[in-house]
């Protein structure tokens, strides 16, 4: 799965939604990341956003966001791993 990581990155896409539940195991044991419904396509490493994917999946910026009912700049990179 890193690899599909590596791949989105460098089409500028950010899943925003990692969790257990978005991971698929394949017949060949390969990793694959699904559902990109809240998926975004920005070339900005960092973004203005409210609290967004799955509450308990959040990285902690994101958390801090959602705590504090603001919006923020965060790392959408880091955020997505």
């Amino acid at each position: 799965m890193h690899f599909q990581l590596e791949y989105l990155r460098k089409l500028n896409i950010h899943h925003c939604d990692i969790k257990p539940e978005n991971i698929i195991i394949c017949k060949d044991w390969k990793l694959k990341l699904a559902d990109f419904g809240i998926a975004e396509i920005s070339e900005e490493e960092e973004k203005l956003i409210g609290a967004k994917g799955t509450p308990g999946y959040w990285a902690p910026e994101i958390a801090k966001l959602y705590e504090s009912c603001q919006r923020g700049y965060v790392n959408l990179w880091k955020a997505d791993i």
